[in-house]
């Protein structure tokens, strides 16, 4: 009987240190960046090199870098909530929710300048 209590006190013991650790961790939060484009489009077209080279650049980071087909129909809800209304089309959401379109040159070295920038409201 003496057993078998302490075989359940090591249980629950180990129950409560595993529920601390995985509830105790922060959320983690990242920094996302959009790339909204047109399969077809020339400007789009002329920029692939330079977003795959920001792709290649923020591998590994914990910002989250994602392209969105406009041309898919399966996003069409997505685009409005971004007032996507010409492509491409960058924009930053920082983990608070505000977002950030980019105006800058099309180049890999300015995007990822601007992304790991402050912005000016």
């Amino acid at each position: 009987m003496q057993k078998c209590k302490l075989y359940l006190c090591i249980v629950i013991l180990l129950c409560v240190i595993y529920y601390l650790y995985n509830n105790n961790k922060p959320v983690k939060q990242s920094l996302k960046v959009y790339w909204f484009y047109k399969p077809g489009c020339p400007h789009c077209d002329e920029m692939k090199e330079e977003w795959a080279a920001v792709e290649k650049k923020l591998s590994g980071s914990l910002i989250d870098v994602i392209k969105i087909n406009t041309s898919d129909s399966k996003y069409d809800s997505f685009k409005k909530n971004f007032k996507v209304s010409t492509v491409p089309q960058i924009t930053k959401v920082k983990p608070n929710g505000l977002r950030y379109n980019f105006n800058g040159k099309r180049k890999a070295e300015d995007i990822v300048g601007w992304i790991y920038g402050d912005d000016i409201v």
